[in-house]
């Protein structure tokens, strides 16, 4: 059985409404999984591969693997010296060079188990501002540039084929590396791209290709009854207040089909908004298969802690009224008193 990121809230109605994925929609929702990593991806593709009946989906999967092992081949490849691997964490803190890549994650690996205690500090800080809350740790391949030949840069943008944004050109050296892998603390890896293999090699696998699995865009239906829902995103563990009710999803969808939008798998997603320290709110777009009905924690400032919780209630009956009834103008003068209040 393949094991889909979501809440517990949209696993339990998704199971009342014996609602299950196809192996097609199965695949988009493993490659675009955000808790999984590379490995991972790539053992339930396998299993996934091994157990459809689907040929097309299983041709495809195929072609994916074939790729993911070639690139990561030629990415850790640097027998003639070409290169240098360059870490970096996402605090911007430069963390050596090294002639190969298993050289570098063997260092990696080490810094992790030696700074363990750090690591945790920093998760724990953060938890709020990053992504999973953890250090990640890139490993950039950067060229050598000894010749003319080498102050050429291959710049690759992927789209929609026959589209403006699928292109490959050659601009003047700039410092970007030909690839990046990036493992987090646990040691695996979590976002990669690269451009050393063809631009033919990636057509095949290209995920903004219609009948792709990779980036497909399919419809689901919606967990939440109405607008004004207090949500957390599992992902991230960030709270909001959902923006979309049932209606507003399906309304959306019909829009999609109306106006014959051009769509892909980050489309799959519901607006969220949630108070930040400015004076206004924010949003993001979140899959609504990672959001938990849920209200946030207490915080140990009381003073910050109540005015919080008034601005996600004035954020609650705005998104529920849609504006009306002075709730846009409510909704504003909590968010300037919570940003007050923090600025004590």
């Amino acid at each position: 059985m393949i094991d889909i990121t979501m809440s517990d809230d949209y696993r339990k109605f998704l199971e009342e409404q014996n609602y299950n994925f196809t192996d097609f929609q199965t695949a988009t929702l493993v490659w675009n999984d955000p808790m999984k990593s590379r490995q991972q991806k790539l053992e339930a593709l396998a299993l996934l591969r091994d157990t459809t009946k689907d040929i097309v989906l299983k041709k495809q999967i195929i072609e994916r693997i074939e790729y993911e092992n070639k690139l990561f081949d030629t990415f850790k490849d640097n027998s003639k010296g070409r290169y240098v691997y360059f870490v970096e964490n996402n605090e911007g803190d430069s963390r050596g060079f090294f002639g190969d890549y298993e050289r570098a994650v063997h260092y990696i690996t080490k810094y992790i188990a030696e700074n363990e205690k750090y690591n945790n500090k920093y998760m724990e800080e953060n938890k709020k501002e990053i992504i999973n809350s953890e250090l990640l740790y890139e490993i950039r391949k950067q060229i050598i540039v000894k010749s003319d030949d080498d102050e050429k840069n291959l710049v690759r943008c992927t789209g929609r084929p026959g589209s403006k944004f699928n292109y490959e050109k050659y601009e003047d050296y700039d410092g970007l590396p030909v690839g990046t892998y990036t493992l987090n603390n646990k040691g695996n890896i979590v976002h990669w791209w690269s451009d050393e293999l063809s631009k033919e090699e990636a057509d095949i696998v290209n995920p903004f290709r219609p009948e792709r699995f990779e980036g497909a865009f399919f419809e689901i239906p919606f967990c939440y009854k109405s607008a004004g829902t207090p949500v957390k995103d599992i992902v991230d563990g960030t709270y909001g207040i959902l923006s979309f009710g049932e209606d507003d999803w399906n309304d959306y969808l019909q829009e999609i089909k109306d106006r014959k939008w051009e769509v892909d798998y980050s489309d799959i997603q519901a607006v969220v908004l949630y108070p930040i320290k400015s004076e206004y709110w924010d949003h993001m777009h979140c899959n609504p298969l990672h959001l938990q009905m849920e209200l946030p924690p207490h915080m140990e400032n009381k003073e910050e802690d109540a005015a919080y919780r008034r601005a996600m209630e004035a954020l609650s009956d705005y998104c529920f009224y849609k504006g009306e009834h002075n709730t846009e103008e409510t909704a504003k003068r909590c968010m300037r008193e919570y940003a007050k209040v923090c600025r004590k």
